[in-house]
């Protein structure tokens, strides 16, 4: 999913706990609104970074917000998906 602003970060954790991960806003970059996408733009869709590497068996469990212009009745793909990579 496309997230253009780190307030639709609902929470980040790992593998069946309650505490948060703490990668932190730092370790999130928005997605990039650049049209059309190229190979020197950033991710269409935004990134996080986990404070620790996965190692196969945890699972990173990411609680997105959508925005009504993502899964409103109004929806779009680039909306939900962001611009096609490329």
């Amino acid at each position: 999913m496309r997230v253009f602003d780190a307030g639709y970060i609902v929470r980040v954790g790992w593998n069946n706990t309650l505490a948060n991960d703490t990668g932190g806003n730092s370790a999130f970059t928005v997605a990039d609104l650049t049209t059309p996408a190229t190979s020197t733009t950033g991710d269409v869709r935004g990134t996080y970074v986990p404070s620790t590497a996965s190692n196969g068996v945890k699972r990173l469990v990411v609680v997105i917000a959508l925005p009504g212009i993502a899964a409103g009745p109004n929806a779009t793909r680039t909306g939900a998906l962001g611009v096609t990579q490329a």
